[in-house]
């Protein structure tokens, strides 16, 4: 059995097969007993795989084009061809952090990223520092925000700008606390 990847510039073949879970050796368990749903559905998890490693590259427009499964003629071997398409890799230009709330101050909270102008883009690292930035909020007390981000593309120079937005989100309030059970 064999993995054959089309497509791919940037990655060997030997790179990109340790980011996926099926392996040559096994790739025939794809389509055995087990084949319907959990063959397909181990596919798919490999195409997430391959998604994740190379976004997190820089390679905003990448994507699994196809997953073909394939039997030869004798029915001995098996071939899992991954078709790709990388696309170009992408910079980070500007990190900006905007607040929709009077009462919070975001001069600072860019020092808590680890997300700068130059950085090679990552879609694990720009959702890692959002988080970054509610844990900031939360340690000065402000619970009732949200952070979303939106991404500025620009194709002519490959890359993006990352805009997070902070904002309120409704206060919520306890009315009554019942406690049942406790008789002393």
């Amino acid at each position: 059995s064999k993995i054959i990847f089309c497509g791919n510039k940037a990655y060997d073949k030997d790179t990109l097969k340790e980011k996926i879970e099926t392996k040559e050796k096994a790739t025939w368990r794809l389509f055995g007993k087990e084949a319907s749903i959990f063959g397909f559905e181990k596919t798919r998890i490999d195409a997430d795989a391959l998604n994740r490693f190379y976004k997190d590259e820089g390679y905003y427009d990448f994507k699994t084009e196809k997953i073909i499964p394939e039997l030869d003629f004798n029915k001995k071997n098996m071939y899992l061809t991954v078709m790709l398409h990388e696309g170009v890799r992408f910079k980070i230009n500007n990190v900006k952090i905007d607040s929709k709330t009077s009462t919070i101050s975001t001069k600072d909270l860019k020092t808590k990223l680890s997300l700068a102008s130059g950085d090679w883009y990552s879609s694990t690292m720009i959702e890692v520092n959002k988080m970054k930035i509610l844990e900031e909020l939360s340690k000065r007390g402000k619970v009732f925000v949200d952070v979303k981000y939106d991404l500025k593309v620009d194709r002519k120079n490959n890359t993006i700008d990352v805009v997070y937005t902070i904002f309120d989100t409704p206060r919520m309030y306890i009315e009554r606390i019942e406690i049942e059970g406790n008789n002393k």
